[in-house]
């Protein structure tokens, strides 16, 4: 099962994590499509032949994620799309998890997994160093970091907007056009709070 991966990128300093999250997946059948604002010279530090930089030419703009998800999947071609932000991790079984699910349930046409929340915290009040602490799990939220579908059913839909609770939207959009829907707790992601 190939993926088409989207990664909307603002420059955040995780960004490499997001992407070595992805390069150390167990299912090795992806292409990291990452979709840049406001960072020039990126491509020159990756160095994997499944991983397209693009580069936008326009004014950073406040609905950026939904123009670089929208342009992504116009450029990509697999049949299957996931999605990763910058400030998000997944586990080394996210993609795994996802296809054996879906090879599973052959008529299912979209999914969700659930994942942990982090933050970043001071090791003490006067230190400058910071730690990473596990939050809760999340199992009832869609978030864009646990879902995938396939073009076929993405096609069907207005596509990503511009607006709070994008990811919710779309999900919901997906199943009124008829998508089939696998809705899993496993833990197969962390993102940020």
């Amino acid at each position: 099962m190939m993926f088409d991966i989207i990664l909307p990128s603002i420059g955040r300093i995780s960004l490499p994590q997001a992407i070595e999250s992805v390069i150390h997946q167990d299912h090795k059948d992806w292409r990291l499509w990452i979709m840049c604002d406001g960072i020039r010279g990126l491509n020159t530090a990756i160095h994997d032949e499944r991983i397209v930089v693009i580069e936008s030419n326009e004014p950073q703009h406040e609905d950026f994620g939904s123009w670089a998800r929208n342009t992504g999947i116009s450029l990509s071609s697999n049949p299957w799309i996931a999605y990763i932000d910058d400030d998000d991790v997944w586990l080394p079984n996210h993609l795994s998890t996802i296809s054996s699910l879906l090879e599973a349930s052959p008529h299912a046409t979209m999914i969700r997994t659930a994942g942990r929340s982090f933050y970043w915290r001071r090791k003490s009040p006067r230190s400058k160093e910071f730690v990473r602490k596990i939050s809760v799990v999340n199992e009832s939220d869609i978030l864009t970091v646990g879902m995938a579908h396939t073009r076929e059913l993405f096609k069907l839909t207005k596509g990503w907007q511009p607006c709070d609770n994008h990811d919710k939207i779309l999900w919901n959009e997906m199943k009124k056009a008829g998508g089939q829907a696998i809705e899993t707790n496993l833990l197969t992601f962390e993102f940020a709070r």
